[in-house]
């Protein structure tokens, strides 16, 4: 892949006068990795979002604001990627959920708005390849095809992500020119590229909120200096640690984060220990990690477990019945973070809960499977230890 990029200059193609390749990048190398069996999908079982929206609130109801905030599009009741940044001068835009859209999302006099307004629009802005446009395609086909051995449907990657960005271009691109936006605020930005190019074109102040961990080997982050287009220009980290290998221009390190809030709100440091390790799973890898999950539990009787599952994951009556099996196996039924506090070890691949284990004194051990090199500056500085095996995390 990187013979191709070099040879194609991929990151400056233009396909339906988009710079497509950085749009395509991550889904593209996710589906790799699944079809060579390192990984299945991140939604085992995706809840249905009620779209339905029946208020009287509107996106073009917001006038000027100092700051838009795009809430992040997975939430329970309070987005905690996002809420530390929600000042009453912020205009806040939601997503729906399972459960639809909040209460403030009807409520009039709130800063709260659906973004339904936007979703009725997606979809009315067509477009087709032009010769020139299928003429690259069927030359990154062709290339990839020989470096790799891999048919890829290429077509569909750059036709999708490119209906995407001109749906979120075309809408905000209007938007942005009828107010006065200080600010634009969008967690997992790489994901939103056509509203960050919008309000880049308006000169509006465009920012990444980090949502979960960082690493230079992480397709999202993963670029070169100057390689991406569609990127806002600053950051809201968590801390100074965050800033290594990162394209913005600038960085800010608010006073508080959702960990900090959480660490408050649920008391975090009265908790007692109650739980020798806490096993938090990822979705991706999810029949490797239960399966060491019970094996480990059935070797080590002694020890009390908790499963701690992802936000995303669904566990089957099945494998929830063989986690149960063993008297020393529970899985968590609250806040994982409760859970974590009240362990006294902690056993991830490549999860966010890594650091939030670290920031509570946990001793954390890396499980060996595809994924555990997103973390290999804190394997290198020894924040971690990787593990292969039931006898090494015994031991």
């Amino acid at each position: 892949t990187c013979h191709a990029i070099k040879r194609f200059d991929l990151f400056d193609i233009q396909i339906a006068k988009v710079n497509a390749w950085e749009l395509i990048r991550a889904p593209l190398i996710e589906t790799l990795n699944c079809m060579a069996g390192n990984w299945t999908s991140h939604f085992t079982k995706p809840e249905p979002i009620d779209f339905a929206y029946t208020g009287q609130k509107k996106l073009e109801d917001i006038g000027n604001a100092n700051k838009l905030i795009f809430e992040f599009t997975r939430k329970k009741i309070r987005d905690k990627k996002t809420f530390h940044l929600q000042t009453s001068d912020a205009k806040i835009i939601e997503y729906p959920q399972q459960y639809g859209y909040s209460d403030a999302a009807y409520n009039t006099e709130s800063n709260v708005y659906p973004i339904k307004q936007f979703f009725d629009f997606r979809g009315k802005f067509k477009f087709k390849f032009s010769r020139e446009d299928i003429s690259i395609i069927k030359k990154i086909t062709d290339e990839f095809k020989q470096l790799t051995g891999l048919t890829v449907a290429f077509h569909h990657f750059f036709h999708g992500r490119i209906h995407k960005f001109m749906d979120e271009y075309n809408y905000f691109n209007t938007f942005f020119a009828k107010r006065n936006i200080g600010e634009v605020i969008i967690p997992s930005v790489y994901w939103s590229a056509g509203i960050v190019a919008a309000a880049n074109k308006h000169g509006i102040k465009t920012s990444e909120v980090q949502y979960a961990m960082i690493t230079h080997r992480h397709p999202s982050y993963d670029f070169e200096k100057n390689q991406r287009k569609y990127i806002p220009k600053q950051a809201y980290l968590w801390s100074p640690y965050w800033k290594h290998n990162l394209p913005y221009s600038r960085f800010i390190v608010p006073e508080t984060n959702f960990f900090k809030n959480a660490y408050l709100d649920l008391k975090l440091d009265t908790i007692p220990e109650k739980y020798d390790i806490a096993f938090v799973s990822q979705p991706r890898i999810v029949k490797r990690f239960y399966n060491f999950v019970l094996r480990f539990a059935e070797k080590n009787p002694e020890h009390q477990i908790v499963l701690c599952l992802h936000p995303d994951e669904h566990l089957s009556s099945n494998d929830r019945n063989s986690m149960v099996a063993c008297g020393n196996k529970s899985i968590s039924k609250e806040e994982n973070l409760l859970a974590i506090a009240a362990s006294k070890n902690v056993v991830c691949v490549y999860s966010t809960t890594t650091f939030e284990a670290l920031a509570l004194g946990k001793d954390v051990f890396i499980l060996n499977l595809e994924g555990y090199q997103l973390l290999e500056r804190e394997i290198e500085e020894k924040y971690v230890q990787v593990v292969g095996s039931v006898e090494e995390l015994q031991d």
